[in-house]
């Protein structure tokens, strides 16, 4: 329907394809790169991008919508607008795992952003320690399989270790990083 986020990423598809149908494969490099939508890319581009190191650019990840979520509240927060921007992350994580897709790291990143968003809305003092373990729980309650899933280690293990690390090696951003790379 219309109204599905789905809807809207298959309309920008289907604009792109249009407005440039002379360069397809252009058009499916701007869809992969913008709209998470890879299906257009042919098996050499594919296959080019994991032997270049760059295979993240075709998916959005969890790195790529926590970037999206902090400039848009950023935006707002600097319009001195802070109780719409905890509303905008709240709709951002509602809306971002129906439009990209519900791809395990769009939906742990989107329940992280919705979590760190309501405690906002409500008032409720958290750290980011705490909402890591919360949406760590909560996305194992919803889709339990994710248990036993690596991309589920190597996401809350490498962020633990950015979160945890961090209080012990203080403002060292080489320890932080170590720590990650060694727990990864």
């Amino acid at each position: 329907p219309r109204w599905h986020p789905a809807a809207w990423n298959r309309m920008l598809a289907r604009r792109l394809e249009t407005r440039f149908e002379d360069h397809p494969e252009e058009v499916a490099l701007a869809e992969a790169l913008l709209l998470g939508r890879g299906e257009l890319l042919t098996d050499e581009m594919h296959a080019s991008f994991p032997r270049g190191g760059t295979y993240h650019l075709l998916v959005f990840s969890g790195l790529q919508i926590a970037f999206a979520a902090s400039v848009l509240a950023a935006l707002l927060r600097l319009l001195h607008a802070p109780r719409a921007s905890d509303w905008l992350l709240l709709g951002f994580a509602a809306l971002a795992p129906p439009f990209i897709g519900p791809t395990p790291s769009v939906a742990r990143a989107s329940t992280a952003i919705g979590l760190y968003a309501v405690a906002r809305i409500l008032k409720r003092p958290t750290s980011m320690e705490n909402l890591w373990c919360v949406a760590a729980i909560l996305r194992l309650l919803i889709e339990p399989r994710d248990l036993s899933d690596p991309s589920f280690h190597l996401t809350y293990g490498g962020a633990g270790a950015l979160l945890f690390a961090g209080r012990i090696v203080k403002h060292r951003w080489l320890g932080h990083a170590a720590a990650a790379e060694i727990v990864i």
